[in-house]
């Protein structure tokens, strides 16, 4: 692959299950490790600023305005319910952090690489082909975003921080019945580590 002539982006793919014989199985494993490699290789080329003419695949990211002041803290909240979308940002906007909204993990990708975000909250039981615990694997897999924290606001039972750790790669937790009141005052004491 030319540095000059990246290879277009393509959102994640599934891969195919297959069931013929014993040897299936490790074939299933070897498509999902090559399929997370080229999405590796995309983001590597997004952060290299390569110029990629399949961008396009990947939602809009608005991008921050260049001045001279330290920004704002903000936050990527990944969720595909609306709902919960717009309460999580207007608490947040009204503490004053700067929120920016994907709703599904490839959008969320091209944000990340777009405008490295200070934290991700995120539901776990989003949808489409790449999934929650598929995203946050994919950030703490890449070297210029393993220590970006993640807050997991989701509908899915977590019964402690070890849990919540462990098992879902998350750094912190506000189940959503806890409301948005709760995200925030767990967001903002992630922001101040």
């Amino acid at each position: 692959m030319s540095l000059s002539h990246p290879a277009p982006l393509r959102p994640l793919e599934t891969p195919p299950t297959l069931n013929a014989g014993p040897k299936a199985p490790m074939d299933a494993v070897l498509a999902e490790l090559r399929e997370i490699r080229r999405v590796q290789q995309q983001i590597l080329t997004l952060l290299e600023g390569q110029s990629v003419p399949a961008f396009a695949a990947f939602p809009a990211v608005a991008a921050a305005p260049a001045t001279a002041a330290p920004r704002a803290k903000h936050v990527l909240v990944i969720d595909d319910d609306a709902a919960s979308v717009a309460e999580a940002t207007a608490a947040l906007k009204a503490r004053r952090v700067g929120v920016q909204v994907a709703s599904d993990g490839n959008a969320a990708l091209a944000a990340i690489a777009k405008d490295r975000p200070d934290a991700i909250v995120m539901e776990l039981e989003i949808g489409g082909s790449l999934a929650g615990k598929d995203m946050i694997n994919m950030v703490r897999a890449t070297m210029e975003w393993v220590d970006i924290p993640v807050v997991l606001y989701t509908r899915t039972p977590i019964v402690s921080l070890e849990e919540a750790r462990a098992v879902h790669g998350g750094d912190a937790f506000v189940p959503k019945a806890a409301g948005s009141d709760a995200l925030v005052t767990c967001v903002v004491s992630v922001l101040q580590r």
